[in-house]
């Protein structure tokens, strides 16, 4: 991303708001490391302006908003290999999406996305908008787009050497074309396109794309076709490396709406470092989560295990997750680690469960995640290596849940559950055989478990027998009565109504935390 960002202010554009880091499926087939997507949106900014990164030693200044005195000049050109959008009276504001990790020799290398209001979309002025295209890493699909936001939030913009200057100076009209190819070198030299797991999409579009487009690609499988289809017909250029399976991060990035966002900080490390150890002090983590309240699984206090950085050996160091973006400079300062290279603050869809969508269970299907409330229809048990699983039934089917061996402490929750708790269950299913990988569980009602203390007592004062399943009968007179005569008492259940969640070890980045607040 920074060489890219470098490459848009050299061409004397701002970039409004924050950067985007936007998730897609978390169940796709194909193989992917986080299966996400970064966004920038460039323009000419206005209003207050803040630093929100530092790259190579510049400062990067977020705008407020994007300028209404954008230029009104109809664009000529045709960018292929990027995706743009242009807003005759808002100005400039792209989106640029790669994968979400920095690239082997240490530039930055990230997906997008981004989404705006319909009543934006009728805005009846153009500007001239901006190309840049997307960088390739290993096994993801980057992708790339430029638009504008129906709610431009604070959007870093790159001021060359670190100046500050006077966002009412006049920007000069930027040469598209060379900073297409530009960037287009940078992709012919950082691109891994013989990597059978790199199917790089590129898209420009000169207006919105439908929402849908973002929603099908965090909740679905999109065949590659029809992501074509819809970009053709929604007069987009786009361009498709070998599968271009690319293309469909492309069109949600632009189509993101954004409704519900978090924020994270992410920090870089210096190429000399990248592959080796991360040097992170567990104690400066635990000190920097109980100061900073609004950031969230930073560390996981029963696992005893630090959140923030990541297992592989990618060149991201660590990484800070807030409900407000304010604080985060300040909490990743906080954290002791080895010197980080650069830092970026992201607007995310993280946290926010767009990826689940209610269903019956006979709607539940491969690769999909689901939301499902249903009856505990068969009993918890454990399978070799601590994996739980239980049944839930709907009207329309019975379904397989499982708490799997990485959720922890998760599963004594479920394994508490019994036949005729009320439940809503949160979680995705991967093959044909539906078992919903679960997230979160809501318990709504637990059912009312009776032991049977003894036997019913004969009227001849003899102690009955059990009979078989539905009587006892008395051994001395012959005398019957049902099962229920036995005496019973009302077993205490210690699961209690409410939300339980898989620990922060085992969290996915698009799952919301309770401390966050959920539907339902």
């Amino acid at each position: 991303m920074a060489l890219v960002v470098e490459e848009i202010a050299g061409a004397g554009f701002d970039i409004i708001g924050y950067p985007r880091l936007v998730r897609l499926n978390p169940s796709v087939p194909w193989k992917t490391r986080g299966n996400a997507a970064l966004a920038v949106q460039v323009g000419k900014g206005a209003g207050k302006k803040r630093i929100v990164s530092k790259v190579g030693g510049k400062s990067i200044y977020g705008f407020e908003r994007a300028s209404a005195k954008a230029s009104r000049k109809p664009s000529r050109w045709q960018v292929v290999s990027c995706q743009w959008s242009v807003d005759r009276r808002r100005g400039l504001q792209a989106i640029l999406a790669l994968p979400s990790h920095v690239l082997p020799n240490g530039s930055t290398g990230f997906r997008a996305t981004s989404g705006r209001s319909r009543t934006a979309a009728r805005n009846k002025a153009q500007a001239i908008p901006a190309p840049v295209q997307c960088l390739q890493s290993r096994h993801e699909n980057p992708v790339l787009s430029i638009h504008r936001l129906a709610k431009p939030a604070l959007y870093p913009a790159l001021l060359k050497n670190g100046a500050r200057k006077d966002s009412t100076r006049r920007k000069p009209e930027p040469d598209r074309k060379g900073i297409f190819e530009k960037v287009k070198a940078l992709v012919a030299k950082h691109a891994h396109l013989n990597d059978e797991n790199t199917n790089p999409g590129l898209v420009v579009a000169d207006k919105i794309l439908p929402e849908s487009a973002y929603w099908n690609a965090v909740r679905e499988i999109v065949e590659i076709e029809d992501a074509k289809r819809m970009l053709a017909a929604s007069a987009a250029e786009f361009v498709g490396y070998k599968n271009g399976r690319g293309l469909v991060g492309a069109s949600a990035a632009i189509a993101w709406p954004a409704a519900r966002k978090t924020y994270e900080i992410i920090t870089y490390r210096q190429k000399k470092n990248i592959g080796t150890q991360r040097q992170i002090d567990e104690q400066s983590v635990i000190a920097m989560d109980k100061a900073h309240p609004s950031t969230f699984d930073n560390y996981d206090y029963e696992n005893k295990a630090v959140r923030i950085a990541p297992n592989t050996p990618c060149p991201i160091l660590f990484g800070v997750r807030a409900t407000a973006p304010d604080e985060l400079p300040e909490a990743a300062a906080k954290v002791k680690s080895e010197p980080p290279e650069r830092w970026m603050l992201f607007e995310t869809n993280q946290g926010s469960d767009d990826h689940l969508l209610r269903r019956k269970a006979a709607e539940v299907k491969p690769m999909l995640s689901s939301i499902v409330s249903g009856t505990v229809s068969e009993a918890p048990h454990e399978i070799t290596g601590g994996h739980v699983f239980f049944k839930i039934r709907d009207e329309t089917k019975e379904l397989e849940c499982a708490a799997y061996e990485p959720t922890k402490q998760f599963r004594n929750v479920v394994r508490q559950l019994r036949p005729g708790d009320e439940v809503t269950v949160y979680g995705s299913s991967r093959d044909e055989r539906l078992t919903l990988n679960l997230e979160k569980l809501k318990v709504e009602q637990v059912a009312e478990i009776l032991e049977k203390v003894e036997n019913p007592t004969c009227s001849c004062k003899a102690r009955m027998h059990s009979k078989g399943k539905s009587e006892y009968r008395c051994p001395k007179c012959g005398a019957k009565k049902p099962k229920s005569a036995a005496k019973f008492r009302k077993l205490e259940r210690t699961l209690a109504p409410g939300w339980y969640e898989v620990p922060p070890v085992a969290r996915r980045h698009l799952s919301r935390l309770i401390k966050l607040g959920l539907d339902g």
